[in-house]
């Protein structure tokens, strides 16, 4: 991680010398082609869950940097100055990134819902500063689960305004909602009836299909202006790796849980899934 954060210095250092001075060839200060200036480096402040339930335990602050193929997480500006990032995640293995909605996560402020946005990944793509105060993380692989195309569904009920994503209708009611079902590795929600009547009602789950295990992370900018920033950043970045990105208003969008930072999908309790009872 601390070669990454190095090299981002660099990458930071040769994009200002090729803007003081664009007579300088990118090749003679062993830089790739420059990015455009909204494409290319960006960094400020960035707040992550602090624990699972972000209602009770709120956010935390980290300082972030967007390099050219890293997002490098730091704890405070100086830690950029001695490369001492706790977490790091590679872009070539980012699988998307998108706004969530009041649905998604539930727990949160609603105020801050404009500001928030969701990161899913592959597993392989994180190298993290380990943590010996956290809590072993519970495990989810004995919980039931409706397999169909990869897909993890686990019964659900939503009473926040929530969308099927195979016929369009809502999912909540206040009071009397209907059974629903969502995939805990991809969080694609429709009705269960599409299920119970075996109708081919999504397509196969990407999470699954692009690798056994992905993760994912909530961030909250400090406005919907530097929100929108960061998303149009990353999401041109993803696209130049190949991977076209859901559009945050595209009904097969993913939602976000809530999670702690980095957790697995796969390993790690959603914040808004019901609890898991023993049979």
């Amino acid at each position: 991680m601390e070669i990454d954060s190095k090299t981002a210095e660099i990458e930071n250092l040769q994009q200002k010398m090729l803007a003081t001075d664009p007579s300088i060839d990118a090749k003679s200060v062993g830089s790739e082609p420059p990015e455009p200036v909204e494409e290319g480096r960006l960094d400020g402040w960035l707040q992550v869950p602090n624990k699972g339930n972000i209602r009770k335990h709120g956010w935390k602050k980290q300082f972030v940097v967007l390099s050219q193929k890293k997002m490098i997480f730091y704890n405070s500006e100086k830690d950029v100055s001695r490369s001492d990032p706790i977490m790091v995640l590679d872009l070539d293995k980012l699988f998307h990134v998108r706004a969530v909605s009041q649905g998604d996560v539930i727990r949160a402020d609603v105020k801050d819902i404009p500001r928030i946005f969701q990161l899913l990944y592959a597993s392989e793509a994180e190298a993290k500063k380990p943590d010996v105060h956290a809590p072993p993380t519970p495990s989810l692989d004995n919980a039931h689960f409706l397999p169909y195309k990869g897909h993890e569904f686990i019964s659900i009920t939503y009473r926040m305004p929530t969308t099927c994503e195979t016929c369009g209708n809502s999912l909540a009611n206040m009071f009397h909602p209907p059974p629903a079902i969502e995939c805990r590795l991809c969080h694609v929600k429709a009705h269960k009836e599409h299920l119970d009547k075996a109708e081919d009602f999504v397509p196969p789950c990407r999470v699954n299909a692009d690798s056994q295990t992905s993760k994912e992370i909530l961030l909250m900018a400090q406005s919907s202006d530097e929100q929108d920033k960061w998303l149009n950043t990353i999401r041109k970045k993803i696209t130049r790796k190949g991977i076209q990105p859901k559009d945050k208003d595209s009904p097969r969008s993913t939602s976000s849980r809530g999670g702690q930072l980095g957790s697995s999908t796969r390993i790690a309790k959603a914040a808004t899934l019901p609890a898991q009872h023993a049979k």
